[in-house]
């Protein structure tokens, strides 16, 4: 069954190529060397190029990722413009910066997020197209104010009403737009993953990469995550340390200089160890293939990359318990609410390990998930806009 859902008007169109520009915008550029975004259109831009070769595809990057660029302006044949902004520091006027960009361009524009909504008539205007991914719930983030929040909400209507159609990731947030808005167009087409050629791989190399960072095989949980409240690294760690959990608990994250990360570092000992971000392709897929068990504490929608790597590293699951992972992971793993799950599924796996999950989600990953079938499907939505267009 294809992955590919629409609401509102518009047919499938049907082509051997798709003539037209593609332009990313809304990350902060690739290579990626920061998260989901970033993963998301690197590696979709070069599972794209395999599908289609006349595809022309830019990714728009913000001002720090041309420092580590070194202004290149083409990565593995996909183009690369830069933003005189950065999208930590001034997202908005990123945001904005990107729009002009694209104009004038003939692109079709997939934009990352939902900072873009206040400058969405700009290429209505201009007889361009926008399709937004919002990913997740961004207005349920836990560190943002009352202010941010309403301001969140608003982005998330404008961006609604006044893009071409948004681009839901999950199933479960595809229903939350289905029942907040009416006649606005809809795809369901969630992230990819590829499939971790390190599992079952032991030799010098990887013993290597392990021994950096004090672990071993098959002989630590493992954690990778934004270090942010709403991702409960908090609960999870809490919930190990209640337990009689004997394997470490390694945790993945960029330690930022704030009072959140700080409160996290307070339980670093010689079992909780915090790697830092890592982001050499290499390494982490060794670390993810060789990890015990992976904790997901994500709650704020969407489907997380993350996850899906974890599924494609044929790890066990233990998620926080909300509709998204439940959805992502088709219930083929663990769920937790709590200190005390958490303690209890600590306890649980380290005595019995559930095999028969890893195999199912591994299955999953490659039937579901694959980054081929996925640009098979971004393809098929460019080829509605461009009928759309013409």
């Amino acid at each position: 069954m294809s992955l590919f859902r629409q609401n509102g008007k518009g047919r499938l169109c049907r082509g051997k190529e798709l003539q037209s520009n593609i332009t990313i915008i809304g990350t902060r550029g690739i290579p990626a060397s920061y998260g989901g975004f970033e993963t998301f259109a690197e590696e979709l831009c070069l599972a794209l190029r395999q599908v289609d070769r006349s595809m022309n595809l830019t990714v728009v990057c913000d001002r720090k990722a041309k420092k580590v660029n070194r202004a290149e302006f083409q990565y593995k044949g996909i183009n690369l413009v830069y933003s005189k902004f950065s999208k930590d520091k001034n997202p908005v006027l990123y945001y904005l910066d990107s729009i002009l960009l694209t104009l004038g361009k003939n692109s079709i524009v997939l934009s990352c997020g939902l900072g873009g909504g206040l400058f969405l008539l700009l290429p209505k205007i201009s007889g361009g197209i926008v399709l937004t991914n919002p990913d997740g719930l961004e207005w349920k983030r836990l560190k943002w104010s009352k202010a941010k929040v309403l301001f969140i909400k608003m982005l998330e209507r404008l961006s609604a009403k006044l893009s071409f159609g948004l681009v839901c990731d999950s199933e479960a947030i595809l229903t939350y737009y289905q029942t907040r808005y009416r006649n606005i167009r809809l795809f369901y087409i969630p992230y990819g993953t590829e499939i971790n050629p390190y599992m079952g791989i032991r030799n010098e190399s990887v013993s290597k990469i392990l021994s950096k960072y004090g672990l071993d095989y098959d002989n630590y949980h493992l954690v990778v995550s934004r270090l942010e409240p709403e991702n409960n690294v908090s609960m999870i760690i809490q919930g190990y340390k209640a337990s009689n959990a004997k394997k470490k608990l390694a945790i993945v994250g960029t330690v930022l200089n704030n009072k959140y990360c700080q409160s996290l570092l307070r339980n670093k000992d010689d079992n909780i160890l915090f790697l830092g971000g890592i982001y050499d392709k290499e390494t982490i897929s060794v670390i993810r293939a060789n990890a015990y068990s992976y904790w997901h504490g994500h709650s704020v929608g969407g489907t997380n990359p993350s996850l899906l790597e974890a599924m494609g590293s044929a790890n066990l699951c233990v998620c926080h318990d909300n509709v998204f992972n439940r959805s992502t992971l088709k219930n083929n793993g663990l769920f937790f609410k709590n200190i005390e799950e958490v303690k209890f599924l600590f306890d649980r796996i380290e005595a019995f390990r559930d095999r028969e999950m890893r195999i199912k989600v591994l299955a999953l990953a490659k039937q579901h998930y694959s980054w081929q079938r996925i640009a098979n499907e971004y393809r098929r939505l460019f080829l509605v806009v461009s009928r759309r267009r013409r």
